[in-house]
Parts: structure tokens; sequence; C-alpha cells
């Protein structure tokens, strides 16, 4: 019988509820057990741990007794080392590996299978840290986000895999690997992200109207035509730059990226982040959810080809700002958020049933 995909959860999906005080660490690791399907957990060293770099010996009991109780498999521990966090330099090949060293440590100790690394770290301390990786047994991830390809295009900017490829073939280690983030393959904005800024000033009717007119004209002209004419028919969406790159930014970089191009990099593949935005109702099939941004449908069936076998993690994209036009309380908040990540394993649960 041909293996499957498993189902995981990001701690990082409750960002807010865990900001606002509305959840506890505790809270959420259970909040995640007990969601029908999901069997892995993914966190990042400092949502994780509040004193990182120390585990403490409290934290370590109270983790280890959490993943008793749920029965969940750590998967994935993300690390964030920046290269800047010096006033008088930048991080040396042998600093960056020092702490490459003491995040594998800390992911070995909490037991996740693997460490996920950033992209722009030198591959010279990624390969120093090799023969550690090996003997504690916790693979290296480079995560493949937007914007970005998987392999190198013509007259395309953006990050890319080759150069890991290159290094797993050239030492032929089983440490390293590539951890794939669904993002790359996010083809339009997510409708909640124009509708809140939207309903700002226009009632919800009219919100609802000019979104369907956005979307209309995204999908039918060239971006620089696209961007003139929301100068001038919507400037509190193009005033922000950032937030104007946020939600119509995928256009710049879109469709660089196909599912079928995850056949190139099936075996290095070690883990999955499912991201999501907002998981919406389809209007014609009763109990089942959608994420209009991303195909998922076509990223599953074409990781499935490619063989893998390993976890989709959801991982929501969390803006503060999508309110939906309204103030809400902090209760409302974390109840959206569990709402919407049980949603999101539910599609996820459809489309690999």
């Amino acid at each position: 019988m041909k293996p499957v995909m498993k189902q995981s959860v990001c701690l990082d999906c409750y960002r807010q509820s865990l900001f606002l005080g509305q959840m506890t660490i505790e809270d959420a690791v259970r909040e995640i057990g007990s969601i029908k399907g999901v069997t892995g957990i993914n966190a990042t060293t400092e949502m994780l741990l509040a004193d990182y770099p120390d585990v403490t010996d409290a934290f370590l009991a109270q983790w280890q007794a959490l993943l008793a109780e749920t029965k969940l498999a750590p998967v994935t521990l993300g690390s964030y080392i920046d290269r800047l966090q010096f006033r008088d330099h930048i991080m040396t090949v042998a600093e960056t590996a020092d702490a490459l060293r003491r995040d594998l440590r800390i992911a070995a100790k909490l037991g996740f299978e693997n460490l996920r690394i950033m992209h722009d770290l030198p591959l010279e301390a990624v390969e120093a840290v090799l023969p550690l990786a090996e003997e504690l047994n916790v693979c290296l991830l480079d995560e493949l986000m937007p914007p970005g390809t998987i392999l190198p295009r013509a007259g395309r900017k953006g990050m890319d895999c080759q150069n890991d490829l290159d290094l797993i073939a050239r030492t032929g280690t089983k440490h390293f690997g590539l951890l794939v983030n669904l993002g790359l393959f996010q083809q339009q904005p997510n409708p909640t992200q124009i509708l809140d800024v939207l309903l700002k000033t226009r009632t919800l009717q009219e919100s609802r109207a000019c979104n369907a007119n956005i979307m209309a004209a995204f999908h039918s002209l060239e971006f620089p035509d696209f961007e003139i004419w929301m100068n001038k028919s919507f400037p509190e969406l193009t005033g922000n730059r950032e937030l104007f790159q946020r939600m119509f930014g995928v256009r710049l970089f879109g469709h660089s990226v196909v599912p079928s191009d995850l056949s190139h990099i099936g075996p290095q593949i070690r883990d999955v982040y499912a991201k999501f935005i907002r998981i919406f109702p389809e209007a014609c099939l009763q109990n089942r959810w959608e994420e209009p941004s991303i195909p998922y449908e076509e990223v599953v069936r074409a990781l499935d080809d490619a063989g893998y076998d390993g976890y989709l993690a959801s991982l929501r994209m969390n803006y503060p700002t999508l309110s939906l036009g309204k103030n809400r309380s902090d209760q409302d908040i974390a109840e959206e958020e569990r709402d919407q990540v049980r949603r999101h394993q539910k599609m996820l649960a459809d489309l690999l049933a």
C-alpha cells in the first residue's frame, strides 16, 4: 500500500492568541493534539522557548509530558539566525556554524527530527555542521519560500535550491534537505486581505463589489497597468507600498513556479509548510473548505507524484489587520485562529483521502 502524507500544525498558527494571553503553550499544544488526523507538531525556537537559547529542565519536563499526553511527534523546529545581529560586523561562517550547532542541539533535546534554517545562511556553515547533524540525527532543512523558484529560471531573479542540491550530491549527506513552503505556488491575493482594507470606509456590500472588480482587474491586466488602475481607483490600497506588495506582489513572481516542478526535488523534500491565509467555504459543497490563493489540489497531487510521504504542516500567515473592518475582542481573535486551523486541516484531510 502506497504511503500517504501525514498532517501537522505549526505552533505559529496561534501566535496572536499566545501574544494576547488567550492561550498558553500548553493550551496550543493540546489544541493541536485534539484536531482529528493531526499527528505532528512544528514550532520555532523563539515561539516555543521563553528562555531561548536556554532549555530549562522545567520546560523540558513540561514539553515531554505534553508530547506524551497528546501523542504528537515533533517534526521541524524553525531556527532564526540573524547574521546582522551585531553592530560591528556580519556574522562570519564560523560564528554562523556555532549558532547552527547550538540550535541543532536544542532541536535534538526537544525531540525534533528536523531543523529549518534561513535560506541566506552560507552553505559553508551548513557543511561545517553536517557531522553534528549526523551525530544527533537531526536533518537541516533549507526553506524554499516566496519569492523564489525551485530550480533556476532564465531571466528570473530570486532564490532557488540548485546550490543545496549540489551540496547534497557532492557530500552524499542524508542530513540536509528541503522544506517547501506552499506560498511558492500562490497565484492570487487572498480576498480577505483586500476586503479588510475596503471595509474601513465602505459597507460590506460595497466592499464585496469593489473586491470583485479588483480581482477581475488583477487577472485581466498586466501588472504595471493593474498598478496604475489601482492608484486611480483604490489609492487606500496602494498608498501603503508594503501593504500593496503583500497583497498583490504575487503577480511579480507568480507562475514562475508550477506544481510539476516538485518532481525535480522529490527525494530531497523532508517537510512541507502548507501555507494559508484564510479558509473559505465552497459555495457548492457542504462542509468543504478552500484556500483560494493557492492551487492546493494540484500541489498535493504533485507532491504525491514526486513520492513525498512526509508531513503537511498548517502554517497560517497571520496578519493582525485582518479584522473585517471592526474591532475584535482578544477572545474572538483566539477563537478565529483555532477555527481557521481546524478548517485548514479538514481541507487537507479531504485532499489526502
